[in-house]
């Protein structure tokens, strides 16, 4: 691997902490969490990239690190990438089809987790979180349409796992 792919492996472990079971989950470090929802079919929107931009440059971040956490079998595609902040096409660019990815800060900061089941878990600083949900709707708007989303669904197993999700994400442990 070329140094910015450990690096950026590197940073998307720090920020997101893979446990047994259910999904990664935003370090213990970051002491706020929340999540965007609902996300574009394949990743953020352009509205939730932009706040995350805004959020990333008020922490001194120039640069983002977009990582696919599923990975693909063939090691030769690319799958690590340095976008800049606001780089919306970019960004676009370098998305996995259906696949889960993570957009998190060089300096292990910040991160957001795109999940396929429409859903990106986000944590950082307070003031981070403050100017994401400031371009956007209040997180609990955003919580509560998640719920109800996973509820409608059909699936047991899909409202639980985001009931789950949700109460992992409010834990901090």
């Amino acid at each position: 691997m070329a140094p910015d792919e450990l690096d950026i492996a590197a940073a998307v472990t720090a920020v997101f902490a893979a446990r047994p079971g259910l999904t990664w989950l935003p370090a213990r470090s970051l002491p706020s969490r929340g999540i965007l929802h609902p996300i574009a079919a394949d990743g953020l929107t352009e509205d939730q990239f932009e706040a995350i931009s805004d959020a990333a440059v008020a922490e001194g971040d120039q640069h983002l690190y977009v990582s696919y956490v599923e990975r693909f079998v063939d090691e030769a595609i690319p799958q690590d990438f340095v976008v800049d902040a606001y780089a919306f096409r970019h960004y676009m660019e370098v998305l996995p089809s259906a696949l889960d990815h993570a957009v998190v800060s060089p300096q292990r900061a910040w991160g957001a987790l795109v999940l396929h089941q429409g859903v990106a878990l986000i944590a950082g600083s307070g003031e981070f979180m403050r100017v994401v949900y400031g371009r956007l709707l209040p997180l609990r708007e955003q919580t509560v349409s998640f719920s109800a989303e996973m509820a409608a669904s059909g699936s047991a197993a899909l409202a639980a796992w985001a009931d789950q999700l949700l109460t992992d994400l409010s834990a901090k442990s």
